[in-house]
């Protein structure tokens, strides 16, 4: 019996880094529709009803202009997450959350086998230590991959202490 719980809450913290891990690594997108959200949100106002039904308009502004406001109240506590964990993170870390970062816009994604940001990442962070340091250093695939266990691991506390997960 004590087996089963323990896969299930393995199964739990690999779910919750997974959702914190997509925060870290989309926080530049994010913070971009937290913005749009919030322009969009000091328009959205209730509309004059000439009691005629619309099949576009909003059955409820109120409720409407509620679940937006709820939206972004998340998203900025995620946003939040994000900056507070970084925060925590040594340089190093947090370059290469950076490089990371860029592998995802120049979309490398998992194929069969290695990850295709590995060796992107590796060789960015490896040139950007040598100019930074004067040594060259190039991390292994095993300790990348621990570094990034390690930082979504660390939002997604952040994140359980605030209630987002």
């Amino acid at each position: 019996m004590a087996e089963k719980k323990t896969v299930n809450a393995e199964e739990a913290v690999k779910t919750e880094n997974d959702i914190a891990g997509g925060w870290v690594l989309n926080y530049h997108a994010r913070l971009g529709e937290y913005k749009d959200m919030c322009a969009q949100f000091a328009v959205l106002a209730a509309t004059e009803s000439d009691g005629m039904p619309h099949g576009t308009g909003t059955s409820n502004p109120c409720a409407n202009k509620a679940v937006t406001l709820a939206d972004i109240n998340e998203h900025r506590d995620w946003l939040e997450v994000v900056e507070l964990a970084e925060r925590t993170l040594s340089e190093q870390k947090r370059m290469f959350i950076n490089f990371r970062r860029l592998a995802i816009e120049i979309n490398f994604k998992k194929e069969v086998g290695r990850p295709g940001w590995v060796d992107y990442v590796s060789a960015k962070y490896c040139e950007w230590h040598c100019r930074r340091y004067g040594v060259a250093c190039l991390p292994a695939r095993v300790t990348m991959m621990e570094w990034w266990s390690t930082i979504a691991n660390v939002a997604a506390r952040i994140a359980i202490r605030k209630g987002l997960i």
